[in-house]
């Protein structure tokens, strides 16, 4: 009898971890030619102007944030520069910018828009934190002018099922 159990138990474990593996899907999953490494990433559009990603090469984790912004900015994001993450669980974690990212200008239709496209390093026990509450609301500032981003029961959820895949080998 205990041997039937073990059995049956080892069989439901391993389906649903290959039910778990086959669910994740990537916005982009390709090997780096230059160093063999595997690279993914998934991007969630929190608002029509935020886009945050959750990037992965190797064993180097990041999350990326693109904001479009009204007018011509001229503020530079400093490397180093904060952005703050609240869970689902309330717990905060505090993420600095990898490098510098520099205002983007361009016109669209009659108006100037500028584009933003900053990368925060992140702990692969951060992304773990994210992967069992997802991410709720997302703040950072931009010169003056501080953003704060809620995310939908729907949004916090998807950011945990991608941060728990980015988490699979």
């Amino acid at each position: 009898m205990k041997l039937k159990t073990t059995i049956l138990l080892l069989i439901i474990t391993v389906c649903s971890i290959q039910m778990n593996a086959q669910k994740c899907k990537y916005d982009f999953d390709k090997e780096d030619p230059m160093t063999n490494e595997r690279v993914r990433r998934n991007s969630y559009k929190m608002k029509s102007f935020f886009t945050l990603s959750m990037y992965r090469k190797a064993n180097e984790n990041r999350i990326e944030v693109n904001v479009a912004l009204a007018g011509e900015q001229n503020y530079r994001v400093e490397k180093g520069d904060k952005i703050f993450i609240k869970l689902g669980d309330d717990s905060l974690l505090t993420l600095t910018t990898a490098d510098v990212a520099n205002p983007v200008s361009y016109v669209q239709g009659y108006q100037v828009a500028t584009n933003y496209a900053i990368s925060y390093n992140i702990s692969k026990e951060e992304v773990e934190k994210i992967s069992k509450s997802g991410i709720a609301v997302t703040r950072l500032k931009l010169a003056e002018q501080e953003m704060t981003i809620e995310s939908s029961k729907r949004e916090i959820r998807k950011t945990a099922e991608g941060a728990s895949c980015m988490l699979v080998d």
